[in-house]
């Protein structure tokens, strides 16, 4: 029962990450800026 409610969890919080991508582009963008933020080399908001 726990693991079926993880899994429809993680399918749900994939979903709506690639949503917000849109884009196979959009995600590149999205991970390189994760990456610059947790390497420090992205000027702060």
């Amino acid at each position: 029962m726990i693991r079926k409610i993880l899994l429809i969890a993680l399918l749900g919080i994939t979903v709506f990450s690639l949503l917000g991508c849109q884009t196979i582009q959009g995600l590149g963008k999205d991970i390189e800026w994760t990456a610059s933020k947790i390497s420090g080399d992205a000027p702060p908001d």
